[in-house]
């Protein structure tokens, strides 16, 4: 009994606190609820009091909860916006954070668009594929803006997008698989069939997003080309163009570069023989062609004799 005695102890103490009026909150801060001849008493959550969760509050509201402007822009870009970011390389961490993101995005209000921004030189080629694959089989759909450079894998997600957008001054370029391997050369046979395929598969959902045949693709693949937003959207890697709302007025006075700040390797001819050149060349060689030297080919600083 007396190894009891505690535990009754305490449960009767426990009952008599749940019994007893709220004598520690205030009327404005409960809500009293009778369930026989027990009264729960309940504090009110921040939420009844008025205050909006992070991804309900506008960005005046976030501001007025002690947040800094620019993240608070951030949180409401992401929330009400529907903006997602890609402006690094293409990796596993990046891929998993836009993917999260994209998640939340459409559990918050599915069907609802989506836009990722893209600013990016590309990079995993399967990290990449889990990005689009995601695009692929969310309930909202993905739309995709090019506001700088869209290269590689990250060119192949911009024309995923269900509306594509490019800015004026941005570059799109789509190129061949970079991969490599070792080992023994049966094993180095497979992966390099490998890296057909996966090169084949990639300029598919091109051809299947833009329009363009397979073997046109490939030529371009192959040359390596930057598009401007213009030329991607007669390549039907984009559907349209942002008109720029602030253009040069034409009211630039026309001049040309004063003696005195014209770069020295631009005076006189290509190539100049003499020591003050060599000392140039030496601090900041410039590449030439071969054909523009008369010492055998030898391209950057001109050798001493």
């Amino acid at each position: 009994m007396k190894a009891n005695l505690p535990l009754a102890t305490a449960f009767l103490a426990a009952a008599s606190l749940v019994a007893l009026p709220s004598a520690f909150a205030t009327e404005s801060d409960t809500n009293a609820k009778t369930e026989g001849d027990i009264t729960i008493t309940v504090k009110k959550s921040d939420r009844d009091e008025g205050k909006k969760e992070v991804y309900e509050a506008g960005l005046e509201d976030l501001i007025k909860q002690g947040k800094d402007p620019v993240a608070a822009f951030k949180i409401y870009e992401f929330y009400h916006q529907r903006v997602i970011h890609l402006n690094d390389e293409v990796t596993e961490s990046e891929a998993n954070r836009v993917i999260y993101e994209m998640k939340v995005l459409d559990g918050l209000k599915p069907g609802e668009p989506i836009t990722l921004q893209i600013n990016s030189p590309g990079g995993s080629v399967y990290d990449g594929l889990r990005i689009y694959n995601t695009m692929q089989t969310l309930e909202s759909p993905t739309h995709t803006v090019c506001n700088g450079k869209a290269a590689s894998m990250a060119a192949v997600l911009l024309i995923a997008g269900k509306e594509r957008t490019a800015m004026p001054a941005c570059r799109v370029m789509i190129h061949e698989v970079s991969a490599g391997t070792s080992g023994k050369t049966g094993d180095m046979s497979y992966a390099v069939r490998h890296f057909e395929d996966l090169q084949g598969d990639l300029y598919r959902i091109i051809g299947a997003h833009s329009g363009l045949p397979f073997a046109e693709i490939a030529e371009i693949g192959d040359a390596e080309v930057f598009y401007s937003g213009p030329q991607a959207k007669e390549l039907g890697f984009v559907d349209k163009v942002v008109e720029p709302r602030h253009t040069p007025d034409g009211t630039a006075e026309p001049r040309t570069i004063p003696p005195d700040l014209m770069p020295r390797r631009l005076i006189g001819r290509w190539f100049d023989d003499s020591e003050d050149h060599r000392r140039y060349t030496q601090a900041a060689p410039v590449p030439r062609r071969s054909a523009d030297f008369p010492n055998g080919g030898v391209q950057g600083p001109s050798p001493d004799p």
